[in-house]
């Protein structure tokens, strides 16, 4: 008969198999295991995430983590492999770590909510067991890393031995081994207490440990309790104390202190009390690290520790001072200092200098919170902790992030280009079916109904009849890699007319979705793709049209609160107001055309404020983010795009000119529209050298700008991009800025592009 607890873990093995069969609540993921060599036992798993949702009909949210776990008893050196699951994911290889003990773990952190299932999900590793690797436990956590639910992996290929009863019981044995696992602990950890004079230190030393709780405190920094058997060598002792330190920066004390109270004379005795670590799992766990120091002195009392810091709020790339110097010991004993960080912004590496000391610094490396705490001993006891938060946002460098070298102008700048726009006011005389009269140029139209008019998407005929609209082409995505909005796109092939500037001429408006950087939510894509879809809280309307004659015009307009939402829906462009000015990021508007200069090149003339130069845009579909909403997503998209992209390409003066960086992409990555779809791994001939740098770093995060900035910087060869090396490793890795582009910036030091601009760009060396 099965013992109660094997009987609920049948149930719990059945009700696994329950869910798979209820798409609504399943959470299922597929394994199939690979022999790589068999002399050194190294294999890999290669995962298939058939269903995963946390809870009914709630799919992974962004910085969500899903981990699969590795028992350090039957694997060894895990090492990703594979292209990795692309950039839905964030992947990292925690090691099982037997010393502690503690599960390794493959670690998949959302970028998105509801990230691409497909991968490749790849990890390979060395088999320490019997017979051939099985299948395993995940845990999911929320984004402050609670852990949230779990299961377990299933092997994707049916074997017909053992039998289905026999699977079953092998699988309910591992459940029980690793239940065992978790609880038993580790033993025989001998850790030496630190002989530092007096009866206590002399006879007592530590005999084991037993791991009774962990907990994640972050990503990579989980926290340990474990009950202390202790050791005593010699007679009797009353109110004994230890307290353990430590003198490795991976392993930070959270309570070291234990009341052991009374000890017979060479006897072992188990602590009721605990001691908890913070372990950063990226490094091994040292036992050597951490010291023992006894006492049964009842009259002891712990130290006190107080700590302050010189900048409680800060910008990145600052170095903060910590002072513990007020601290003391009320029985007047020495005291000595620890300082650690308990928490940290995610992708912090940075570590306390002068740890060690009353007077302690950090150096301040990605936005975000750090807590840090201090912590006393007198050589008998630890303090209780002081604890400091400071929290870092991105500096400003008192460089506007979408502005120009001469500086982003003025409103009366603004002014004097929207009057000097070459368009003509036009207006109906009488009724509604009366003639248009139309002279100019004279100013810039108030609204986007206006502006459309004025540029011919809305045409006058001039015989009686109401104007005409034409069809657009439209398209929906969310571009992070620039502007980090949601995006309805229309555009219109205008036809040749008087009001079209005597030319044939493109027109397109941009309705713009989403929270901004430093604005609260962002980023949020998928809610400013329902809101883009939905015609939603606009938060503003761009306005840009083009003709071979005139060049590139910019305007901007923002939805007019004045209408009354009833009679005059919010979400309708047509009510708006012109504007001088458009935010883009978290430092506030600039200027119109200077901001939108900052990526679609051109110069503005000072004295005739007239634009010329300036570039219509590719629309780089693989760096794109789409909804999942029917007709939305990028299949339904992927025509539109196309056709966008064509337009585009109608404005270059030479559309096969091998040395115009946009042309060349759009017809690589279309085959000359030969193809009907965007193909995600074209590498444009000058890059055919840089495969890793072009696609990890520049096409998603450089070329969405660079392309129609001056060839000394378009990027459009590896070896332009590498001559810059110096550039941007002060812009990116000292300056901690890219003046043009907020949103790309952030998304390039958040990523694992850094990583690779580092390896690939800058030969590995340091960039905070």
């Amino acid at each position: 008969m099965l013992p109660s607890f094997a009987v609920r873990c049948l149930a719990a093995l059945l009700a696994v198999g329950a869910l798979s069969a209820a798409p609504a609540h399943a959470l299922s993921i597929d394994y199939t295991a690979q022999l790589l060599d068999a002399a050194t036992q190294r294999w890999s798993y290669t995962y298939t995430m058939v269903d995963l949702k946390v809870y009914s009909n709630a799919t992974l949210l962004a910085g969500q983590v899903l981990d699969l776990d590795f028992d350090p008893g039957q694997y060894a050196d895990l090492q990703l492999t594979g292209p990795g699951p692309g950039s839905d994911w964030s992947a990292m290889a925690i090691q099982p770590d037997p010393l502690l003990p503690a599960l390794g773990y493959y670690d998949l952190q959302a970028q998105r909510t509801n990230p691409d299932l497909t991968g490749p999900f790849q990890i390979s590793f060395t088999w320490k067991g019997a017979g051939t690797p099985g299948w395993q436990q995940f845990d999911i956590y929320d984004v402050d890393y609670r852990y949230l639910t779990g299961g377990s992996t299933t092997l994707a290929v049916p074997v017909p031995e053992p039998g289905t009863l026999a699977m079953l019981f092998a699988g309910l044995a591992g459940m029980l081994a690793a239940r065992r696992w978790r609880r038993a602990g580790a033993r025989g950890l001998l850790l030496a207490g630190l002989a530092a004079g007096g009866a206590a230190q002399a006879q007592l030393s530590v005999d084991h440990y037993d791991l009774t709780g962990n907990q994640r405190a972050n990503r990579t920094q989980f926290d340990y309790t474990y009950q202390v058997t202790f050791r005593n060598q010699g007679g009797a002792l009353k109110d004994a104390v230890a307290t353990v330190t430590s003198r490795s920066p991976a392993t930070l004390i959270i309570d070291g202190s234990v009341n052991i109270g009374t000890m017979a004379a060479n006897a072992n005795t188990t602590s009721y009390d605990t001691i908890t670590i913070r372990q950063d799992r990226t490094l091994p766990f040292d036992p050597a690290s951490l010291a023992w120091q006894f006492s049964s002195n009842p009259s002891n009392r712990p130290p006190v520790a107080v700590a302050t810091v010189d900048a409680a709020n800060s910008t990145v790339g600052q170095i903060v001072t910590f002072n513990g110097l007020a601290s003391s010991d009320p029985d007047g004993d020495p005291i000595g200092f620890s300082w650690g960080v308990l928490n940290r912004p995610a992708g912090s590496t940075t570590q306390i200098g002068n740890a060690q000391s009353g007077l302690a610094s950090l150096r301040l490396d990605r936005a975000g919170s750090f807590q840090v705490q201090l912590l006393v001993n007198d050589g008998k006891l630890n303090s209780v902790p002081a604890v400091l938060t400071v929290g870092v946002s991105m500096p400003s460098h008192g460089l506007p992030y979408l502005s120009l070298p001469s500086g982003p102008g003025s409103e009366a700048d603004t002014l004097a280009y929207y009057g000097s726009q070459p368009i003509k006011s036009c207006w109906w005389v009488g009724a509604s079916n009366s003639p248009w009269v139309c002279d100019g140029p004279s100013g810039a139209p108030q609204d986007v109904l206006s502006w459309e008019s004025q540029t011919g998407v809305r045409q006058a005929t001039f015989n009686g009849y109401p104007v005409t609209r034409l069809a657009p082409i439209t398209a929906v995505f969310y571009d992070d890699t620039s502007l980090a909005v949601a995006r309805s796109m229309n555009c219109y092939s205008v036809p040749n007319t008087d009001l079209a500037m005597n030319g044939p001429g493109i027109s397109c408006i941009a309705s713009n979705h989403g929270p901004l950087p430093g604005q609260a939510g962002f980023p949020n894509p998928d809610a400013a793709l329902g809101d883009a879809i939905a015609g939603r809280n606009p938060l503003s309307y761009s306005a840009l049209w083009f003709s071979p004659t005139v060049g590139l015009t910019f305007q901007d307009f923002l939805p007019d609160t004045g209408y009354d939402p009833i009679v005059y829906p919010r979400d309708n462009y047509y009510f708006s107001r012109l504007q001088t000015s458009a935010q883009f990021d978290s430092e506030g508007r600039k200027q119109v055309p200077q901001a939108c200069i900052a990526c679609h090149g051109g110069s503005l003339n000072a004295a005739t404020h007239q634009l010329s130069g300036a570039s219509m845009l590719p629309f780089i579909v693989a760096d794109m983010k789409f909804s999942t909403q029917p007709g939305y997503t990028r299949a339904d998209q992927e025509g539109a795009l196309r056709d966008l992209n064509r337009l585009v390409l109608g404005t270059r003066p030479n559309p096969n000119d091998p040395n115009d960086p946009i042309a060349v992409w759009i017809n690589g990555t279309y085959a000359n529209f030969t193809r009907g779809s965007a193909d995600d791994g074209f590498l444009p001939p000058q890059w055919s050298g840089d495969p890793v740098l072009y696609r990890k770093v520049v096409r998603p995060y450089c070329i969405s700008c660079h392309q129609a900035l001056p060839s000394t910087i378009n990027f459009a060869s590896s070896w332009n991009f590498r001559g810059l090396a110096a550039q941007i490793a002060n812009l990116v890795c000292s300056a901690r800025t890219m003046p043009h582009s907020e949103a790309a910036f952030v998304g390039l030091r958040q990523s694992d592009a850094l990583q690779v601009l580092k390896q690939q760009l800058l030969g590995g060396g340091a960039c905070p």
